[in-house]
C-alpha cells in the first residue's frame, strides 16, 4: 500500500489531508501474480473554513502564470508562495497549504521537491526567499497527479503566525535525484486555480449571558 508491505486481512490507517488523496495498492496473489489498484480518496474541508490566496510568488525561472519546481536538464528549480494572513482573527485550528498541479506542463509524479517554511518573509517577486527552515514540512513530495495536491501545515502557521507576524511564507526546493521530474503548478497570477490556504479559525470572543 503506497509502496509499503501489509500482510492480507491486517487493517492499515493511510493519513488523508484535507481534497484529494491518492492510495496505490499492489495485491500479489498466491501464485505470485500482481495487480494494481489505485484509489482516489477525497477528504472535505473542516466546516468553517476559510480560503486565503496567496499574495505573492516566485520562482528560478521568472515565470507568471506557472511555475516550476525540481530538477531539469542538471537545473534546480525552486518556487516560493508568500501570504498575508494579518485580516484573520481567532486561534487558528486548521491550515492546508493547496496548489494546482499542471500535468499537462511537466513531466514529473514523485519525489520532484521539498516544502519549507521560510521567516524571510520580506522577499518580492525578482528573487525569492533567501534562507528558509531547515526542517523540511515535506520530503520527496510525491502523488503529483493533475489538480489539487494538498499539505497540512497547520503546526507551520500556528507557529509562525504567534512567534513571527502574519505574512506566512512556503519554499518549494527542488530535488537533483528527481533529474528531469518537474512539477507543474499555477501561480499566484493564474487566471484560476491559484495557490491558496485553507483556514479554520477559533473565534476568541467571549460571550456572556443573564
Amino acid at each position: 500500500i503506497n509502496g509499503a508491505a501489509q500482510a492480507s486481512g491486517v487493517p492499515i490507517n493511510v493519513p488523508l489531508v484535507y481534497g484529494g488523496n491518492t492510495v496505490d495498492i499492489l495485491v500479489t496473489a498466491e501464485n505470485g501474480s500482481t495487480q494494481d489498484y489505485r484509489i482516489t480518496i477525497t477528504r472535505a474541508l473542516p466546516a468553517g473554513a476559510t480560503n486565503q490566496t496567496s499574495l505573492l510568488g516566485w520562482d528560478t525561472w521568472g515565470n507568471s502564470t506557472t511555475f516550476y519546481t525540481g530538477w531539469y536538464d542538471g537545473t534546480q528549480e525552486n518556487a516560493a508562495l508568500k501570504f498575508d494572513l494579518s485580516s484573520h482573527s481567532g486561534t487558528l485550528t486548521s491550515a492546508t497549504l493547496r496548489i494546482y498541479v499542471d500535468r499537462a506542463n511537466c513531466s514529473g509524479t514523485n519525489g520532484a521537491f521539498n516544502l519549507y517554511g521560510s521567516d524571510h518573509d520580506s522577499w518580492d517577486s525578482s528573487s525569492g526567499p533567501s534562507y528558509w527552515d531547515p526542517t523540511a514540512l515535506v520530503t520527496g513530495a510525491t502523488g503529483m497527479a493533475e489538480g489539487w495536491y494538498s499539505v497540512d501545515v497547520t503546526n507551520y502557521v500556528f507557529n509562525h503566525i504567534t512567534t513571527k507576524g502574519p505574512v506566512v511564507t512556503f519554499y518549494f526546493q527542488g530535488v537533483s535525484a528527481a533529474d528531469n521530474q518537474d512539477i507543474a503548478f499555477f501561480s499566484p497570477t493564474n487566471p484560476t486555480n491559484q495557490p491558496y490556504l485553507s483556514l479554520v479559525f477559533q473565534s476568541n470572543d467571549a460571550t456572556l449571558s443573564a
